[in-house]
């Protein structure tokens, strides 16, 4: 940043812009804001009455006005308890898998929890069905993201161990699946499934298309992984293998209960970052007519009382993913600094062991 005289005059002119910038950013967003409106004319009124000359300030009220819009979509209003309950659950089923301390029976509701899930959102087991098309908002986003990314995960080990350790044909298959879905657009993905179906499949038969925005975002997630885990199965050193084989170990079992936790934990920080792009690209499901809510911003801008705004609504909605993005990438730094302590730990702690035999 500051190796000579070009290289700091460059850092200063971007740190200054920036400042300048978040400054007026924030004046904007927050000193000159208003959050109680009924259209934008009567928000800009208000933003001119607070702020004096100058008229700029963000009308925030729009989001109070369309917030169940922005959150359900179309989703009957008196069955929003149904997606809110789901959402918390979410958080519960999580515990498990991320705290080590919890007891490990309540793993069980974390497998449980896609079928309480589904018959809470869609409707199942004695609860009102909801039809799909009624979905809409950040409801979308979060079913198309958190079951993507499960999806991802599951299909991308099992693609890396397939490439890595099948059989020819196995191998010739997740290395296609691999190199499809790499090198393939995530959009050209998403049209060709969303509107290539009839031309292939029987007539009166069609994937719903939640199915298929979930397995193609799971896929272009699947394929990245796949790609990180296959690299971390290459730098565990054989001689683990011969350790616990030299302890009894059985070829297959060293591998399941050796090689592949081992890749797996070290491979946790670059999946979880993968992980958040396949979050990320749930924005673009609203090319093919989602009303996620991206897609909604249209149908708010086009109202007769809020027609015309849009930073708001872009950036408001940004912020959201920035958060969601910024926690999930947040946790994999966390989880890598853990990791490089363990290992400096355990290291210590079988020198010091060794220290003792020798001493002893």
């Amino acid at each position: 940043m500051f190796k000579g005289w070009i290289d700091s005059s460059i850092t200063i002119v971007l740190v200054s812009l920036g400042l300048w910038l978040t400054v007026k950013f924030v004046d904007w967003a927050y000193f000159r804001s208003v959050w109680n409106a009924s259209s934008l004319d009567e928000c800009q009124q208000l933003v001119t009455i607070l702020s004096g000359d100058d008229p700029l300030g963000a009308c925030w009220a729009v989001f109070n006005n369309y917030k169940n819009w922005f959150l359900f979509g179309f989703y009957p209003e008196e069955l929003y308890w149904r997606p809110v309950l789901a959402f918390f659950l979410l958080f519960a089923a999580m515990a498990p898998i991320f705290f080590a301390a919890l007891p490990r029976k309540l793993i069980w509701f974390s497998a449980a929890y896609p079928v309480i899930a589904y018959a809470l959102i869609w409707g199942a087991l004695g609860f009102e069905p909801v039809e799909s098309i009624n979905f809409g908002g950040f409801l979308t986003t979060i079913i198309l993201g958190v079951t993507a990314v499960f999806v991802a995960l599951v299909c991308g080990v099992t693609l890396a161990l397939g490439r890595q350790y099948g059989i020819r044909s196995t191998k010739m298959l997740s290395a296609v699946m691999t190199t499809l879905f790499n090198g393939t657009p995530i959009l050209v993905l998403l049209f060709a499934g969303a509107s290539l179906q009839s031309y292939f499949l029987p007539v009166g038969f069609r994937i719903p298309l939640y199915v298929t925005l979930i397995f193609v975002l799971g896929m272009a997630g699947a394929a990245k992984i796949a790609e990180v885990l296959r690299r971390e199965l290459h730098v565990i050193s054989p001689g683990q293998l011969e350790v616990a084989t030299a302890l009894g170990l059985s070829a297959s079992k060293a591998f399941w209960l050796v090689t592949l936790p081992l890749a797996y934990k070290r491979s946790i920080p670059q999946m979880t970052v993968e992980a958040a792009i396949v979050f990320q690209n749930t924005s673009i499901v609203s090319m093919i007519g989602l009303l996620d809510p991206i897609g909604l911003i249209t149908g708010v801008s086009g109202t007769v009382e809020w027609n015309g705004i849009l930073w708001e609504l872009y950036i408001g909605i940004a912020l959201v993913y920035w958060t969601v993005s910024f926690s999930i990438v947040s946790y994999s730094k966390y989880y890598a600094q853990k990791l490089k302590r363990e290992q400096f730990s355990s290291v210590t702690a079988g020198r010091y062991n060794l220290n003792q035999k020798a001493f002893s």
